[in-house]
């Protein structure tokens, strides 16, 4: 089988080069040893190992690329990757831009940037900041972005080389040609420019890309080949090799003002490096995944990098400016400047990066089509072996699951559902709620224990749930959501706590046919900003019973799941048999959180972690008639409500 590579430790590289571009980009403004030394002061050549782990990351990733319309599939990918945090962040600039000429009169504050122009700003939106063009003198607005402009050029050229490659079966000179075109770019920056330097941005930064995208590319190959044979070899090799190719870069960042003039060599010696690390067998591999903040520092690399130069600017107003602090007070404020840069960038990662990135790499490995006439039985078995690991016979939690009809997308939920990491010991609970497909076929070949309940309605499906249920803590799940590898952890791990009586969480929905994701992700950031108004007095009103937990001993000394909550089935279903839907504020789910709370088993609490998100369906929605519609009757229904939403009052709405 081929072997996955994650690479957290080229990761965790990329998070500690994007922040010594950070303190490179702070030396200016600073006067102490701590940031004015020949490390930080060269710092800008760390940049090229961006270039260089992308083009190895993405060669991974990306082999063939056979047509154009895999070519734009994978640009646009890319593109939705990098360019809406390119893109806040440039607006962001502007938005600083007319402050600064608005404020000039009143307070001294920087100077506002004089390639920041016009022509300047529409190179940057374009993504075009880092080809040369008139008129353009200096790098402009956010200052890395020529970066991301070179990188957007190395995907487009990436695509046309592998789509090249397939079209002249060429397959076995890939490496060879990868290297060409990383050749190829370094002779024509050394033509344009008469120099062997490297560090060029807002003129030929693209070429500079281009090399070293390539060259982590060919690096790849190389990994390809010899990783069969190498990852063999004793780690004492590795504990050798690491440090002393650290050593190498080190000793070349400090020496920068002497080896730029040969800039390229920075690119063989990050290629070095990335493929020595790429194994993560020796002890400094061990110790940089140990530190948890390693790891997301290099998971917000990107936001780091781009949201930086913004954050030093404005701290240096308030700090130097304003409060008259001197250039060597960065002794110390340089570690509340990069702490404000971390937690923006870890914002921005979740709530820009991720939101536009599409759907998570773990879900895809759980979404699959599924054939009626063909039940993927190597899906099932693995399922199957994975339940039967997981399964005991007294649980800490039961996961319990209401199906109706559910056979086109339970194989995705039991598949999520089996790949839990949880300290817990745990039961997976089906309740078939008289299904008349394949549900209690698949139920049974996946291994899992199913009660049947022939009242229709999820109410009491619930119920027959939390009855049949052995574990001292409950998770509820549905049959059309995929869920996370921490999901249990964080849902039951709070209700440790005698005052937390349940736990609910967000959610996000798969796109379908009816649907783009776009659309659906504006649609949630809307839905999640009304949850968050009612969280304060209304948290029950957020609860939904396919991401809810809490203790079945409170469940069942409350009453349990209320069955005549003016819902049976899903909308979904009701209107699919022609009947009208009833108003959905008040149901099973809501109901049971509004008793907990009531009868002073505890607070309702969010967990709103966006690793632990659901993906359910978008069924929900389209049972409305259309997204857009959707949208129309939430925000008029939330409008309308807002005022019980923000009342204090116990009084539940009519």
């Amino acid at each position: 089988m081929k072997t996955k590579h994650r690479f957290e430790v080229l990761d965790i590289f990329r998070g500690i080069f994007a922040s010594m571009v950070v303190l490179f980009h702070l030396s200016p403004f600073a006067d102490t040893p701590l940031l004015n030394n020949p490390l930080v002061d060269n710092g800008d050549m760390f940049v090229d190992f961006f270039f260089v782990l992308s083009g190895f990351v993405i060669a991974y990733n990306y082999g063939e690329i056979r047509s154009s319309g895999e070519a734009k599939n994978f640009l646009s990918k890319r593109l939705w990757r990098i360019y809406p945090l390119h893109l806040i962040m440039l607006l962001a600039f502007l938005v600083v831009e007319l402050s600064k000429n608005s404020l000039a009169a009143y307070i001294h504050v920087n100077n506002s940037v004089k390639s920041n122009d016009v022509f300047s700003f529409i190179s940057s939106l374009l993504l075009i900041n880092s080809i040369k063009l008139p008129g353009i003198q200096d790098v402009s607005w956010n200052i890395p972005s020529w970066s991301i402009s070179a990188e957007m050029v190395a995907y487009i050229v990436f695509a046309g080389v592998l789509m090249l490659i397939y079209t002249l079966n060429l397959q076995k000179a890939k490496g060879f040609i990868f290297l060409a075109v990383a050749g190829l770019a370094a002779f024509s920056l050394k033509s344009l420019t008469g120099t062997y330097r490297l560090n060029y941005s807002f003129d030929y930064g693209f070429l500079r890309g281009i090399a070293g995208f390539f060259s982590g590319a060919f690096s790849l190959i190389i990994f390809q080949i010899t990783y069969g044979n190498i990852h063999k070899l004793s780690r004492y090799l590795f504990d050798l090799l690491e440090p002393v190719i650290l050593a190498v870069i080190l000793y070349m960042i400090v020496n920068g003002e002497q080896l730029k003039e040969t800039g390229l060599v920075y690119d063989l010696e990050f290629v070095a490096a990335i493929y020595i690390f790429s194994f993560e067998k020796g002890f400094v591999s061990a110790l940089l995944k140990k530190p948890v903040i390693l790891s997301k520092v290099g998971m917000y690399s990107y936001s780091i990098y781009m949201t930086h130069t913004l954050i030093l600017s404005l701290f240096n107003i308030v700090f130097i400016r304003i409060l008259k602090l001197p250039p060597s007070a960065y002794v110390y404020l340089v570690f509340l400047n990069y702490y404000l840069i971390y937690k923006v960038s870890e914002w921005t990662y979740h709530h820009i990066e991720m939101t536009f990135k599409g759907l998570p790499d773990w879900l895809r490995k759980h979404l699959y089509p599924y054939n009626p006439a063909n039940l993927p039985q190597d899906r099932i078995e693995a399922i199957r072996k994975k339940i039967t690991e997981q399964q005991t016979g007294q649980p800490d939690v039961s996961i319990v699951v209401p199906a109706y009809n559910e056979e086109a997308n339970l194989l995705h939920t039991l598949s999520s559902l089996a790949s839990q990491q949880t300290t817990y010991s745990v039961e997976l609970l089906v309740v078939n709620n008289n299904s008349v497909d394949r549900t209690q076929e698949i139920l049974d070949r996946c291994g899992v224990r199913s009660v049947l309940e022939k009242r229709p309605g999820v109410a009491y499906a619930r119920q027959a749930g939390l009855e049949a249920a052995r574990g001292r803590f409950m998770a509820n799940a549905d049959a059309d959501c995929i869920y996370p590898a921490g999901w249990v952890e964080a849902m039951i791990r709070p209700l440790e706590k005698p005052d937390v009586a349940c736990t609910y969480g967000l959610y996000s929905f798969l796109p379908s046919g009816h649907s783009s994701r776009l659309a659906l992700m504006a649609y949630e950031k809307a839905a999640h900003l009304v949850n968050a108004i009612r969280n304060r007095n209304r948290a029950y009103l957020n609860v939904y019973g396919f991401n809810f937990a809490f203790r079945r001993a409170d469940a069942l000394a409350v009453g349990g799941f209320e069955l005549n909550s003016g819902r049976e089935g899903s909308v979904a279903e009701l209107i699919a048999g022609g009947e009208a839907p009833p108003d959905s504020g008040r149901c099973e789910d809501g109901l049971m959180a509004m008793a907990l709370e009531e009868q002073k088993k505890g607070r309702i609490l969010r967990i709103a972690r966006p690793a632990v998100r659901v993906w359910t369906s978008d069924r929900r929605l389209v049972a409305d008639g259309s997204l857009a519609q959707a949208f129309t009757r939430r925000v008029r229904k939330s409008l309308q409500e807002m005022g019980f939403y923000l009342s204090s009052s116990k009084t539940t709405p009519s």
